[in-house]
């Protein structure tokens, strides 16, 4: 498999120091995620309003943390959110997934099953100094060890499809 890495220069908006919302999902509240994001409202948590492409960019600035639920039952990684989390210096929490590579878990981002999310979302924003820890830990992994052009070339030497050579990012 390959990896969807960021670029350190993604974040449209300058980095904000006041956060307005506690927690953002950049997904549709469908079906099996509809009760996880109420029960996180009723919580008092702030939920970062829907946005995509380049709208998203300045909410997400504005949020505390990134969640990863997944639509359907499957333990995979979500790579654009776990890339717009990395490229914005936000945590993330997520649904358990089964290979998270080339990220580690605990240290790059935390999870629980699906009925255990809102209390792992709870606890990450009370502990301050691994909040941030976690949220420059997926920031350096994504968007500065694994870029998105070392993630293709990669997926194309793994396939034999390109030969190894130095790409300026």
């Amino acid at each position: 498999h390959g990896v969807l890495g960021g670029h350190p220069a993604l974040p449209t908006a300058p980095l904000s120091p006041g956060k307005r919302y506690d927690f953002a999902h950049m997904s549709y509240a469908w079906g099996r995620r509809e009760n996880l994001y109420a029960a996180r409202r009723q919580t008092g948590l702030r939920e970062a309003p829907e946005a995509f492409g380049v709208a998203a960019s300045p909410i997400l600035q504005a949020t505390r943390l990134m969640v990863s639920a997944q639509q359907y039952l499957a333990a995979i990684v979500a790579p654009l959110r776990f890339v717009a989390a990395a490229a914005h210096r936000m945590p993330l929490v997520t649904e358990v997934v089964i290979d998270p590579f080339p990220l580690i878990e605990g240290q790059d981002f935390m999870q629980a099953p699906m009925e255990g999310l809102v209390d792992r979302v709870k606890k990450t924003l009370r502990d301050t100094a691994a909040y941030q820890e976690l949220a420059n830990n997926l920031h350096r992994r994504l968007c500065v060890e694994w870029t998105f052009i070392k993630g293709v070339q990669e997926g194309l030497q793994a396939c034999g499809l390109a030969e190894t050579r130095e790409v300026e990012t």
